[in-house]
C-alpha cells in the first residue's frame, strides 16, 4: 500500500484495497499523506474513516493543524457544510494557509517547526501557542486581501460566505487566549454537567469577550456551544449571569446562537441519517449526540421562535425516521432469528455467538432510544416493540423446552436446552427488565426436571443462577 501511493497509483486502485489491509499499513498511509494539502488528505482518508473510528490513531501534528486548533471545534467536512449553522468548512482551511504561507513574510520568517516541537510537552505552551496563532490572525486579513482573484469565480452567496468563514477564522486566531483557557480551564468536549467554578469560568470568558467586541462574544458562544453536550445549558447560563451587556441584547444574543446550535442539529440528523449501514450501536451514538442537543434547545428562552421550532422540528423528524427504519423495523425478527440460531445445531459456536451479539447490540439501542422517546416523539413505538420483542423472546424459550421435552429421553440435551433458556433469560433482561427474566429463569429451569433421568439429580428453580448471574 504504501508503495502504492509512492508510485503514484491511482486513488480509486488504493481504495480498492482498503478493506483488506492491516492497521499497521493504515498508518504507514496516514504517515505518508499527512503533509499534502487537507483536501488530498480528505480524498485519500474518507473510505478508510469506519477503520479510522475504530483504531482511533494519533494525529500527526503539522503546521497547518496546529494552525487551525483555536476554530477546530467550528469545523465541518467539505460535504457536511452547511452555511446556515455558521461555521467553518475544513476546505476552506487550505486556503487560508496557503494565502498565509505565500504571502505573509512575518510567519515566512517564524520557526514553526519550533512552535510544533515546543506544544506537545512545554509548561510555558500556551502563551508560546497564542502568540503563534495571534500572528497569524494578524496576517490572515492581509493575505486574503491579496488575493482577490480567488474568489472572483465564486457565486456571489458562496463568496461571502467564504468571506466570514475566513474572518471567523481570523478572529479566533486573534483572540486565541480566549480559546485556550477554554480548553485549559473547562472538562474535555463534550462538556457535560458544570460544577460552579467551570460556571464562574464560562461567565468570567463570556465577559472578556464582550469586552472585546460583539464579534468576539459570538464567536466565544459558538465555539462553547459546540463543545457542550448540551448547548441549551450554555444558554441557561448566559440567561442568568451578567455577562456586561443590556438585559435586550442578551436576550436577542440567546436567540441568535439557539438559531445557530438548532441549525446545527438539524445538520447533525441529516449526517445520522445519512450513516452507511452503521451497526445499531454506532446509529444510537450518533442519534443520542443530537437528541441531547435538541433536548436541551427545548428551554423558555427559545420557546416561540418560528425558525428554532421549525429546525429542531425537522431534526427530531430526521431522527425519529432513523430510529424507526434502523432500529425499530427489523427488531423483532432479527432478536428471533438469533434466538433460532442460538438453538440450532446447524451453526458453529462462533457463529452462533456472533449472531447473538449483534441481536444484543440491537436490543440494546432499543432500550437506548427509550430515553429520548419523548423528545422525538416515538414512545409509544418503542414500547410496542420492546413489548412485541419481550413476548416473542419468552414464548421461543418456552417452544424450546417443550420441544425438548417432546424428544425421546435418549436423544435429549439438556445442555443444549439450558444454553437456549440462559440466552433467552439475558435476552428478556435487556428487553423487559431483571423481574420478567428472572420469572422465565425459574418457569425454565422447573421445565428442566422433566428432562433430567431418575438416576440424575433434578435441578431444582434456583439451579443455575450462579451462571445464569454470571452470563448476565
Amino acid at each position: 500500500m504504501a508503495e502504492d501511493i509512492e508510485n503514484g497509483n491511482s486513488i480509486d486502485q488504493i481504495h480498492e484495497k482498503l478493506f483488506t489491509i492491516t492497521d499497521e499499513k493504515i498508518l504507514q498511509i496516514l504517515s505518508l499523506i499527512a503533509r499534502a494539502d487537507i483536501d488530498a488528505r480528505r480524498i485519500a482518508t474518507d473510505p478508510l474513516r469506519p477503520r479510522l473510528v475504530k483504531m482511533r490513531p494519533s494525529r500527526p501534528l503539522i503546521a497547518m493543524r496546529l494552525f487551525a486548533e483555536p476554530f477546530e471545534d467550528l469545523l465541518d467536512h467539505a460535504d457536511r457544510y452547511d452555511r446556515t449553522a455558521k461555521r467553518i468548512s475544513r476546505s476552506t482551511i487550505s486556503m487560508a494557509w496557503k494565502f498565509l504561507m505565500d504571502t505573509s513574510v512575518k510567519l515566512a520568517g517564524a520557526d514553526i517547526e519550533k512552535y510544533m516541537r515546543d506544544a506537545p510537552d512545554e509548561e510555558d505552551t500556551g502563551p508560546k501557542l497564542v502568540t503563534f496563532w495571534k500572528l497569524c490572525g494578524e496576517e490572515l486579513d492581509s493575505a486574503v486581501s491579496r488575493n482577490p482573484q480567488t474568489f472572483k469565480a465564486l457565486a456571489t452567496m458562496a463568496r461571502r460566505d467564504v468571506y466570514r468563514q475566513l474572518a471567523d477564522m481570523g478572529q479566533l486566531l486573534r483572540h486565541s487566549d480566549l480559546q485556550w483557557r477554554i480548553k485549559a480551564e473547562l472538562p474535555p468536549k463534550p462538556i457535560g454537567d458544570l460544577i460552579d467554578e467551570d460556571v464562574a469560568v464560562l461567565v468570567e470568558v463570556l465577559q472578556e469577550s464582550v469586552r472585546r467586541g460583539a464579534d468576539v462574544i459570538e464567536l466565544t458562544l459558538r465555539v462553547l456551544m459546540a463543545r457542550m453536550a448540551r448547548p441549551g445549558d450554555l444558554l441557561e447560563i448566559l440567561t442568568k449571569n451578567d455577562i456586561g451587556i443590556p438585559a435586550q441584547e442578551q436576550a436577542i444574543l440567546t436567540r441568535e446562537m439557539g438559531a445557530q446550535a438548532s441549525a446545527h442539529a438539524v445538520q447533525q440528523a441529516d449526517h445520522a441519517a445519512a450513516m452507511k449501514q452503521p451497526s445499531p450501536i454506532e446509529l444510537i451514538d450518533e442519534v443520542s449526540e443530537v437528541a441531547e442537543r435538541i433536548a436541551s434547545l427545548q428551554m423558555d428562552g427559545l420557546k416561540g421562535v418560528t425558525v428554532i421550532d421549525e429546525q429542531l422540528n425537522n431534526a427530531r423528524n430526521t431522527l425519529r425516521d432513523t430510529v424507526i427504519s434502523q432500529i425499530v423495523n427489523g427488531a423483532e425478527p432479527e432478536i428471533s432469528g438469533a434466538l433460532l440460531d442460538a438453538a440450532s445445531m446447524g451453526k458453529s459456536p462462533e457463529q452462533r455467538e456472533e449472531r447473538l451479539q449483534q441481536a444484543e447490540d440491537h436490543l440494546i439501542a432499543l432500550r437506548r432510544a427509550e430515553k429520548y422517546g419523548t423528545t422525538l416523539r416515538i414512545g409509544d413505538v418503542l414500547d410496542k416493540t420492546l413489548k412485541d420483542v419481550s413476548g416473542q423472546i419468552e414464548a421461543q424459550a418456552e417452544r424450546a423446552i417443550e420441544d425438548m421435552i417432546d424428544t425421546p429421553k435418549g436423544q435429549r440435551d439438556v445442555e443444549q436446552a439450558k444454553e437456549v433458556l440462559y440466552t433467552s433469560v439475558r435476552m428478556l433482561e435487556l428487553s423487559a427488565g431483571s423481574a420478567r427474566a428472572d420469572a422465565l429463569r425459574k418457569r425454565g429451569l422447573t421445565s428442566l426436571n422433566d428432562l433430567t433421568s431418575p438416576d440424575q439429580a433434578k435441578p431444582s428453580a434456583t439451579d443455575g443462577l450462579d451462571e445464569i448471574d454470571g452470563y448476565i
